[in-house]
């Protein structure tokens, strides 16, 4: 049993334990520190924009009601980023710095079926930007819609605020530090196992 694989990695674990530890804690939190150095920083504006229904949705509403409502959240979300929307948004910007593709990596539409509701989020390095995003997407869903439905059934519950500081992503961070922490003992305990191997084969 001594010669075997698993017995002598046991007996490697015990003998450098607190190196080992050590070494992990190490590797963890500079794998924290490059996430933090390395992460892009995002600012975040948002809204909320809520399905007016203009047949008098209310108490009064059937389920038939209901479902149509839920499916105009559904369409509305979808149209928000569509390239007829984004295009839109770009000439209300008045910038040649942007084109579709890069709008659709920068806005996040979600729905919310049960209170009829949908957020815009728009996500970019340059906070001021980001608002005139936000604002500029809101504008041009308004017009478009319009358009194609030819009522007006937006209603806009909060509006997007100037962000202040950037989005933190701490559940990124915890995952870089545990990984850097079992990479560095995994690492750590076998290169020690080796080291031992070496010794024990050379005297």
């Amino acid at each position: 049993m001594k010669n075997n694989f698993e017995y002598k990695m046991l007996i490697t674990l015990k003998k450098y334990f607190l190196i080992i530890l050590i070494i992990s804690i190490l590797a963890g939190a500079f794998a924290l520190v490059y996430n933090k150095k390395t992460v892009k920083k995002e600012y975040s504006a948002k809204a909320t924009i809520l399905i007016n229904n203009i047949d008098g949705y209310g108490e009064n509403s059937t389920l038939k009601d209901i479902q149509k409502n839920q499916k105009l959240v559904g369409i509305y979300s979808k149209l928000s980023t569509s390239n007829i929307v984004l295009t839109e948004v770009i000439k209300e910007l008045d910038t040649k710095n942007l084109n579709v593709d890069n709008l659709k990596e920068m806005i996040i539409a979600t729905p919310d079926e049960a209170s009829s509701t949908f957020d815009i989020e728009v996500k970019n390095p340059n906070k001021d930007f980001a608002f005139k995003i936000a604002n500029a997407e809101i504008k041009s869903l308004s017009k478009i819609s319009k358009d194609i439905v030819g009522e007006q059934k937006l209603e806009i519950i909060s509006s997007p605020q100037k962000p202040n500081k950037p989005e933190v992503n701490r559940v990124n961070n915890k995952m870089y530090a545990i990984i850097g922490f079992i990479a560095g003992f995994l690492i750590s305990w076998f290169l020690l196992y080796l080291k031992d191997s070496l010794n024990f084969r050379s005297e």
